[in-house]
């Protein structure tokens, strides 16, 4: 028996999910949509439910309210074996007992593939992954790198129709990891399959998440492309956890005319000898750009603008000196105050 790759085309659907572990809620409401071929970023600090969604999607728990559905078809009551899911641990997962290539097999021999469709899907995988050649080897021989190959191949291996990846690059050193992240991402790309990818690094989410989808306290606050998330952060909280700078608070923001916290888009800010003067702080090359850190006194804005020497008016200022900028309509965007 070979299992075939899932056509059915259809979303991964969460409609109003709650999971409550005594009283603790660890998901509140939760609704998302993960498109077929798509793969959506789960991007949120520790405890915020990333990983109990994924625990629910992999039908490991069960919710306490809500559906989740595929295609149509609701899974809120299937189990794991039969909801097609291939799942990506953090801490690799793989049966020390056995070879790689066993462990590739591992689910195919369940779903009872022939010896030969086994080793076919095996040589593949590996090949895929980078490892070919290596069935015959042991878990551990291989680095944390490789290892974390071959979790990702036995999750491929039987065709899922999702595929569940919980902080698979956690363990491994910074190097290691963006190698594998933008291997990972080239491979995510050619797949087809959804994702989910839990991470609580901002950079991998953007890196690996056609949509990244921000959760705190057990809902998900902010779901779009990781451009749209920047540019329209929504709230001073959304904005602060994904490091933007030019978030001014309600006090400032109220000053200045908006009635609360605004975010002041600096890469709108155009040199012009008629703009808006800023006193210039610090001033240090940035590569081919100089970074600016300024204040205007007037309201009390403090900012860093990056600019290309060439496109001011005249030589740099420098500390103490004043800057001027155009600051049109378009770089204010108000923020809510949530909690």
């Amino acid at each position: 028996m070979v299992s075939a790759p899932d056509r059915d085309g259809g979303p991964l659907e969460v409609r109003g999910v709650v999971r409550r572990y005594g009283a603790v809620t660890a998901l509140d409401g939760v609704d998302l949509d993960v498109p077929a071929g798509a793969t959506v970023a789960l991007l949120g600090p520790s405890g915020c439910g990333k990983s109990t969604l994924l625990r629910l999607l992999a039908g490991l728990e069960a919710p306490d309210a809500g559906r989740i559905t595929l295609a149509g078809e609701d899974l809120t009551a299937v189990p794991p074996r039969r909801r097609g899911v291939g799942m990506v641990f953090q801490d690799f997962a793989l049966f020390p007992h056995l070879d790689v290539g066993a462990n590739v097999a591992f689910a195919l021999v369940e779903a009872g593939w022939s010896r030969a469709a086994r080793r076919d899907r095996v040589a593949q995988l590996l090949d895929r992954v980078g490892l070919a050649g290596a069935e015959r080897r042991r878990p551990h021989e291989l680095s944390g790198g490789q290892q974390q190959r071959v979790a990702l191949a036995r999750a491929l291996a039987p065709h899922p129709r999702t595929l569940l990846l919980d902080e698979p690059l956690s363990n491994l050193d910074r190097a290691l990891r963006q190698d594998l992240e933008g291997e990972l991402r080239e491979l995510l790309a050619t797949l087809d399959v959804r994702a989910v990818y839990v991470t609580h690094d901002q950079q991998e989410a953007f890196a690996l998440g056609d949509v990244v989808a921000l959760m705190r306290a057990g809902r998900i606050r902010r779901v779009g492309p990781p451009a749209a998330l920047l540019d329209a952060p929504g709230d001073v909280w959304t904005a602060s956890f994904l490091g933007v700078r030019e978030v001014l608070p309600a006090a400032v923001g109220r000053r200045l005319g908006f009635g609360g916290p605004v975010l002041l888009r600096s890469d709108a800010l155009t040199p012009d000898p008629g703009g808006r003067a800023f006193t210039v702080e610090r001033v240090a090359p940035l590569g081919e750009e100089l970074a600016f850190d300024l204040h205007d006194p007037d309201a009390d804005v403090h900012l860093r603008w990056v600019g290309r020497p060439r496109e001011l008016p005249a030589a740099p200022p420098g500390a103490g000196e004043v800057l001027r900028l155009r600051v049109p309509d378009t770089a204010w965007t108000p923020l809510e105050d949530a909690p």
